[in-house]
């Protein structure tokens, strides 16, 4: 990965951080009923995003995010 892509891709994080705590359970949980569990991995998130994209998130889960990501980018959400 070159530097522009590199950076592009850093900058496209920053639509991540449209998901409220509803998109997000819907998005990466959308099967979970335990509230305490979608607070803490919410609290996570919203504290630390890249640590829990890295460390959370499950392949299929990345590509969830890809796709909320490029909705935002695009106006298409």
């Amino acid at each position: 990965m070159d530097f522009d892509n590199f950076l592009e891709a850093i900058m496209d994080l920053k639509y991540s951080q449209r998901l409220n705590r509803f998109s997000f359970a819907k998005l990466f949980y959308p099967e979970s009923t335990d509230e305490d569990f979608l607070q803490g991995q919410w609290y996570l998130f919203r504290n630390a995003p890249l640590r829990y994209i890295w460390t959370k998130l499950t392949n299929e889960q990345i590509a969830l995010l890809y796709d909320f990501i490029y909705g935002e980018k695009g106006g298409f959400r």
